[in-house]
Order: structure tokens, then C-alpha cells, then sequence
């Protein structure tokens, strides 16, 4: 590990995704060859492309995907300009849902060319143009607070309050996306979120910090479950996210103020990005421990699984516990299944 270890975590997932300028990529590449622990970081971002091509040693996505990524990222960044680290986790995301697109939707591939029309499931049976026009309308509440120009404006004002809990806005862009091809809606999708990664520069204000952390990890999130949601569809690996403890950072935010008025409970999460917390915080004498992989309990924050079905382990009241479970459930704006086996543009 060497001196120039400490800025290059912050711009693999930018550097994955092709969005780096030639200096920082040159710098990139070099640390590479030296640091294993940014090799191995920069091989999760690339999970899910299961056959990488190594080049040298070290695992590189192959050259076609990016050369599809390239343009319109490249064209959506300032140059120069790194992600901040409180967008670090989108940036993560955006990479590898990219990645898996580029493997289940290659730009040669007729199904990239399919008008979408009548396709396109929002919730339950998520499917691919489902998705993409979810993650469209929802990344463009963030785009509107921020002054970033929407892929596809939905109409319905950012004051209407933040995601799309009925379903509305993806709705709407859904059908402004019917006479486009499945290629175009990627295309869309990718460069509106090049333009978010492009406004996560430097801040001065903490409590602009504060806002934007909050911002982007939600936008972190609902990418990586969406991106499980198409791997499970695909029949792919599921991906464990880079940046998983801005994850659990940020539900862990969320939930503590549904707890505040309860008996506390410890979570216990293992695993990358896990460790122990108390809620709510600043309370003592927790009534209940929850032991759970930390990915788990983020597909129970996410949706992907229920107080029921999460694979966790109780000590304690056990009354507590599931009290808990269920306020961790209820954070799920909208609660969806495994969707359905699907072929993409049909």
C-alpha cells in the first residue's frame, strides 16, 4: 500500500464505469499493480460480469463493456472531478448494475433494440424496463433537489415528497418510455445518473454533508436491491455491495427514530460493513440481541425479505425482537417479491 492509496478508494467505482479521465486512469491502473486490496475492490465492482478478462494479473472488465460505458459517462462528468466520498456508495451501485446490464443486455443483443411498449412491471414482477424506469423517476427527485436536468421528468414535483411510494412517478416515466428501445431506457438511465455522480463534488457546509449523505445512500440503496432483483431474474449472482456500512449506516438512521420510544434492542450484524449498535442510541439495558449477516438485514430494511423470513437469530424478549424486525421492515417504501422469470423487451 502506498501514499496514493488513500484517494484511489473513492474513484474505483468511477474508474469501473469508464468515467475517469486518461490521468486519473493512468494513476488508477498504476496503484493497482501494487495494492491488492484496491484489486480486489475493484473486482466486487465487477461482480456481475461473471468471465472477466485478466489483463496482467489483475481483472479488467472486458472491452467492449467499456466502450459501451465510456461515452455517455465520460460525457456526464466533469473532467477531473472526483466523486465524494458521500457518493461513494451511489457511484458503487450505478457501477455494477451497469456491469450486469452490459452482461444480460449487450448493446449487439436484438433485445437492446426492442421498442419497450407494453413491457415494463413497477413492483411486484419487477422487470427490466420495470426497473430502469423506477430507478429513472426515483434518481430524478435527487436530480430536481440538486439541479441536475431528469432523464425522463415525470411530471409529479419533487415537493410531493422524496422516492415513489405508489408507484406514480415510475408510471408516468414508464409510459414516456414506451416507444423507446430497451437500449435507449439504459442509455437514459446511466447518463441521468453520470449527472449525479458529476454534482457529488467538495462541500463546505456540514450540514450540507449531512443531507447529501443521506441523499445518496438512499439512492445507493434502492440501485443495489434493484440490481439483486434483475441478478435473481438473470439468474446471476447476487452482488454484496462495496460500500455496504454507508448502507447500514443509513438505515440504521432511519430506524432509529422508530425505536425511540421502545425497549432497546442490540443488532449484532456480521460480516463486511457489520458491528454491534444499540437502539436507540444513547439507551442502555438493550432487552433483546439480533444476530443477522449485515446483508440480510439490509434485504429486510430493502423490502427483499420479511420479520418472518429474515435469517436472524434472537436472544432475549423475544416480543422486542420482532418489534424491532418489523419497524427495520417497515422502511420499505414499497415491499416487493423476486419478480418473475422474464425476458428483457418482451
Amino acid at each position: 500500500m502506498n501514499a496514493g492509496h488513500d484517494r484511489v478508494p473513492s474513484v474505483l467505482a468511477a474508474w469501473v464505469l469508464g468515467v475517469c479521465e486518461p490521468a486519473e486512469d493512468a494513476r488508477v491502473r498504476a496503484h493497482l499493480r501494487q495494492c491488492a486490496d484496491c484489486r480486489s475492490e475493484a473486482d466486487r465492482l465487477r461482480v456481475g460480469v461473471p468471465r472477466p478478462i485478466l489483463n496482467g494479473g489483475r481483472a479488467v472488465a472486458p472491452p467492449a463493456l467499456r466502450a459501451r460505458t465510456l461515452a455517455a459517462a465520460s460525457a456526464a462528468r466533469r473532467p477531473d472531478r472526483p466523486v465524494g466520498e458521500y457518493a461513494a456508495c451511489y457511484a458503487d451501485a450505478v457501477a455494477t448494475l451497469d456491469a450486469l446490464l452490459g452482461e444480460v443486455m449487450p448493446r449487439q443483443d436484438p433485445a437492446a433494440a426492442a421498442v419497450i411498449g407494453d413491457a415494463g412491471v413497477v413492483g411486484e414482477g419487477w422487470d427490466l424496463p420495470g426497473v430502469l424506469a423506477h430507478l429513472i423517476a426515483t434518481d430524478g427527485v435527487l436530480c430536481v433537489a440538486l439541479g441536475v436536468p431528469e432523464a425522463v421528468p415525470s411530471g409529479i414535483p419533487a415537493t410531493a415528497g422524496p422516492g415513489d411510494p405508489e408507484g406514480l412517478r415510475s408510471a408516468r416515466v414508464l409510459a414516456r418510455l414506451r416507444t423507446h428501445t430497451l437500449g435507449q431506457a439504459r442509455e437514459m438511465w446511466r447518463e441521468q445518473a453520470g449527472r449525479l455522480m458529476r454534482a457529488a463534488g467538495p462541500v463546505n457546509s456540514a450540514a450540507d454533508v449531512a443531507r447529501l449523505v443521506d441523499a445518496y445512500a438512499d439512492r445507493a440503496f434502492e440501485t443495489w436491491i434493484h440490481t439483486g432483483d434483475l441478478a435473481r431474474l438473470f439468474g446471476l449472482r447476487a452482488v454484496r455491495p462495496l460500500r455496504l456500512d454507508q448502507l447500514i449506516a443509513y438505515g440504521l438512521r432511519a430506524l432509529g427514530p422508530m425505536l425511540a420510544d421502545r425497549t432497546p434492542v442490540s443488532l449484532v450484524l456480521t460480516g463486511s460493513g457489520g458491528g454491534r449498535w444499540t437502539l436507540p442510541q444513547g439507551r442502555h439495558g438493550a432487552a433483546a440481541t439480533i444476530t443477522a449477516d449485515a446483508v440480510e438485514f439490509c434485504l429486510l430494511f430493502g423490502g427483499r425479505r420479511t420479520p418472518a423470513s429474515v435469517r436472524a437469530e434472537i436472544s432475549g424478549s423475544a416480543p422486542v425482537a420482532r418489534a424491532a424486525l418489523a419497524a427495520a421492515a417497515a422502511l420499505a417504501p414499497v415491499v416487493t417479491t423476486i419478480p418473475r422469470r422474464r425476458a428483457p423487451g418482451r
